[in-house]
């Protein structure tokens, strides 16, 4: 019947059409472009209509898929060694960098703690800088007035201190004995009676001088 033919024709319309779309992947295979060719012809005919060109595509092409299948079972079956090593590997470098970052941070923490110990301790130093400052300067002004004072408690020595030192430490004169007018007669007069005899023992001395001669 027309329906019967219309799902014929539309079912090989769909078949050839799945049929190109298998032969288009099969390029980077590696088969002969005769042979990716040939597939939809070989692979389009039903079963009982395959010829013996047919059949040796189609076992070409199946025998190429094995090959190709094969191969990425045996890519797969070394892969994943590899893939426990890589995951491995990976797990420990990711342990690795958590414990580097936590090092980071701990380190953060300590400079943070550091800096700001650093700032305090600056701080401190240009307090003490500046008390330093105004001690000099009040002990500047200390000296000049300790100069001073030197300088006047030596004037004051010298001057009015030696002169009352000198004062204080004066004898006062001693009188003379008053002598009485009797007393002065007697004794003017002893005088007198001892030099009498030394003047007659000198006379007579010359006397004999002269007798000699």
């Amino acid at each position: 019947s027309a329906d019967a033919s219309a799902d014929v024709s539309a079912h090989a319309v769909a078949v050839g059409l799945r049929v190109e779309a298998f032969a288009s992947t099969l390029a980077p295979l590696g088969l002969a472009e005769s042979m990716i060719m040939a597939v939809p012809n070989a692979f389009g005919k039903p079963t009982a209509a395959r010829g013996s060109f047919d059949t040796m595509v189609i076992s070409q092409v199946m025998q190429t898929l094995a090959q190709r299948i094969a191969s990425a079972a045996a890519i797969e079956n070394e892969v994943e060694p590899r893939s426990a090593a890589a995951a491995a590997a990976l797990a420990a470098a990711k342990a690795a960098f958590d414990e580097a970052t936590a090092a980071q941070l701990a380190s953060a923490r300590v400079f943070q703690e550091v800096s700001a110990q650093y700032e305090a301790a600056e701080a401190e130093k240009l307090r003490a800088d500046k008390a330093v400052r105004a001690n000099g300067t009040e002990l500047r002004g200390l000296e000049r007035k300790q100069t001073t004072c030197e300088g006047r408690l030596a004037k004051f020595r010298e001057g009015p201190l030696a002169t009352f030192l000198e004062l204080r430490d004066r004898a006062a004169p001693v009188p003379e004995p008053e002598v009485l007018p009797a007393a002065k007669a007697a004794a003017d007069l002893a005088a007198e009676s001892a030099a009498e005899p030394a003047v007659g023992v000198t006379a007579s001395a010359g006397d004999a001088i002269v007798a000699g001669a």
